[in-house]
């Protein structure tokens, strides 16, 4: 059986960052994890995880490619379905993700969706996901909209199983889990190492192995694999 787990979240709080390390920490643990990049008017995983595509997302939800051919090994073991931009907003596309994930379903043990952060997409894969993670920093903007998400999602009947506090600076975790509602499942501690991999166009959880991050995606994927 295979679980969908869905990373939403704010843009710019660093959800493409936490979905691809996340997946490479499940395979790791000798889980069969593949990552969708579903944000197909700003995808970062092709550039954050060095790959370079033959075939995108976008072409399978234009009738153009099988979901199937669209699937990338990286050398960390993660399979990858990478999108590239999409220039036109185009509903009808979005909406076709749910079918691209369905087609998706036995060919692995855990798909992680690298969701946009809004759109008709966001709810159309909402309803076929199993858990829901929101990603948030600990900035008062971040954490208003992040709440602002919670209540809307959750309104919709979603799984909502709690938050990854990223780019952590100072702001108490247990203020932060009020304002919310919700527990956070990890914290990522601000670190320019994270910035360096981004640059070098390679993970985090592969390039620095003993960082914070590392530990935390670990730790999490460890939680969830139970």
């Amino acid at each position: 059986m295979t679980r969908i787990i869905q990373i939403v979240g704010p843009g710019g709080t660093g959800k493409s960052t936490v979905a691809l390390n996340l997946g490479i920490a499940f395979v790791k643990q000798k889980t069969d994890a593949l990552l969708l990049d579903a944000s197909i008017y700003s995808p970062d995983i092709s550039t954050y995880a060095n790959i370079f595509p033959q075939v995108y997302l976008n072409e399978c939800l234009r009738g153009e490619e099988s979901i199937e051919n669209a699937v990338l090994h990286h050398p960390s073991g993660l399979k990858i379905v990478p999108s590239m931009i999409e220039e036109k907003h185009d509903d009808e596309i979005h909406l076709k993700i749910n079918d691209a994930l369905l087609g998706l379903l036995g060919k692995s043990e855990v798909i992680i969706v690298d969701s946009s952060s809004y759109g008709p997409s966001l709810n159309s894969i909402l309803h076929c996901s199993d858990e829901n993670i929101i990603v948030s920093n600990d900035s008062y903007e971040s954490i208003v909209k992040s709440r602002d998400m919670i209540n809307s999602m959750e309104a919709k009947g979603m799984n909502i199983i709690g938050v990854i506090l990223n780019r952590r600076r100072d702001t108490e975790k247990s203020n932060v889990e009020a304002i919310l509602g919700k527990k956070i499942l990890a914290e990522i501690r601000h670190d320019e190492r994270i910035i360096d991999a981004a640059n070098k166009r390679h993970p985090v959880v592969l390039l620095y192995p003993k960082s914070q991050i590392s530990s935390a995606m670990a730790e999490l994927a460890a939680m969830m694999s139970l």
